[in-house]
């Protein structure tokens, strides 16, 4: 009876969490839809395709970099009771500080060599690239501390600043150049950020304090592989635009970019809030030793999300039409062709979210990035032998693909694991 009672308040702790990421979800899932349609009206495919090209680099940059921290702060922060909170919040700032540099210094090669970019874009480039790292770990320890209503509160607030910025600088300056867009994006996030660590949790940069190494040790040791996975995965869900800019054009890849983004975000309001209350809690249901409870809360959430694709995935087949035509404008025609393919992938990828977290748990993270490495390797196999036939069209269809290898391979490994435990 006493473990019933334990699994029903972590399930009922998990769908309270769920709904509270769900509504704070809301705003920054539906502003960031908003985003997209707003960013394409004003700039048009051509420069929306030059903007997805240089914040995905920005984007993969921050998770290559911070990725092995914000994995160590979800697995380890409830793992470290009797270590003081502010010793390990200050570790982790160290960390910080002395990885940036080093991402700078990549960043600025890659931007220059990809796309030979002008000093001055690089610097706001590197700008943004620290400043989404930050807003990244920060939030991180929302989500570690289970403050699922701080974590929301912040998400929504540089959702919400980041299209009544940029549209701001647009009218101001009266340009359609894709760099007002990523200076939108730094303004926004200079904001948050600083708002965030200096009034919210008044950080102190200790950069000459000594690190704690065995805490330094002990998070690359795990999240060095998560690292790998990371990139790999990010990479697996924008690769194809980099395929599409080199056979096809900029505004081809403002079309396929605007269509996977609108579709991407609008599912992210349903499934990502599952995710979000779902990983801290098995986090520290697992680090407690109450692996019943961890399992519970794992079962449920995808059950959750099974739950919710089919009703989904039918309005978007009605309204495919109308959502490119009336979001997107009459200049995206020919992206209704691919929206279907796209939101099966996304619900695939995000349901691999949860069918891997054994895996993670028992710390089998060198497999999965193994996994997701094969899986990108099928990507990029895929596109280039498709796309320069089919164009934009084919990548959502070896998107699709790409995940199912992946989600094949993590539930293939499962199976063979409890055969041999039998």
């Amino acid at each position: 009876m006493k473990n019933f009672f334990i699994e029903n308040q972590w399930i009922t702790k998990f769908t309270k969490d769920s709904f509270t990421y769900f509504v704070g979800k809301v705003i920054p899932s539906f502003v960031g839809f908003l985003t997209v349609i707003i960013l394409c009206r004003l700039f048009g495919a051509h420069v929306y395709g030059q903007f997805s090209i240089v914040i995905s680099i920005i984007f993969v940059s921050e998770i290559i970099f911070s990725g092995w921290i914000i994995q160590g702060i979800l697995r380890f922060y409830s793992e470290y009771n009797g270590y003081p909170e502010q010793s390990f919040y200050d570790n982790i700032w160290r960390f910080y500080l002395a990885v940036i540099p080093i991402g700078c210094i990549v960043l600025a090669l890659i931007l220059f060599i990809s796309n030979k970019e002008s000093l001055i874009n690089i610097l706001l480039a590197l700008f943004l690239f620290s400043l989404i790292t930050a807003f990244a770990i920060q939030t991180t320890f929302f989500q570690a501390r289970l403050k699922a209503k701080s974590y929301v509160k912040w998400e929504a607030t540089r959702a919400i600043l980041i299209p009544i910025i940029t549209v701001f600088l647009f009218l101001f300056f009266n340009s359609k150049n894709y760099m007002i867009i990523i200076i939108g994006y730094c303004v926004c996030y200079f904001f948050v950020v600083g708002l965030m660590l200096t009034w919210k949790e008044k950080v102190n940069f200790k950069s000459i304090s000594p690190l704690d190494r065995n805490l330094l040790k002990k998070f690359i040791q795990y999240g060095a592989p998560l690292t790998i996975w990371l990139g790999s995965s990010y990479l697996l869900n924008i690769s194809d635009r980099y395929v599409i800019a080199g056979y096809c054009s900029f505004n081809d890849v403002g079309i396929y970019s605007a269509a996977y983004d609108i579709i991407s975000k609008g599912l992210g309001v349903l499934f990502m809030p599952i995710v979000s209350a779902a990983h801290p809690i098995i986090m520290d249901r697992w680090n407690n030793k109450d692996y019943s409870s961890a399992f519970s809360v794992l079962k449920r959430g995808i059950i959750y999300e099974l739950s919710l694709f089919v009703p989904v995935i039918i309005i978007i087949y009605l309204l495919r039409s109308k959502i490119i035509l009336i979001g997107l404008g009459p200049e995206f025609k020919g992206a209704e062709n691919i929206i279907l393919p796209i939101a099966g992938g996304a619900f695939l990828w995000r349901l691999s979210m949860l069918i891997h977290k054994p895996l993670e748990l028992n710390k089998k993270t060198k497999l999965m990035a193994l996994l997701v490495t094969l899986a990108l390797a099928v990507n990029l196999l895929l596109n280039l032998c498709f796309i320069p036939i089919y164009g934009y069209i084919a990548a959502a269809y070896t998107t699709i693909g790409s995940f199912f290898v992946y989600f094949v391979g993590i539930v293939f490994y499962i199976f063979l694991s409890r055969k041999s435990n039998e």
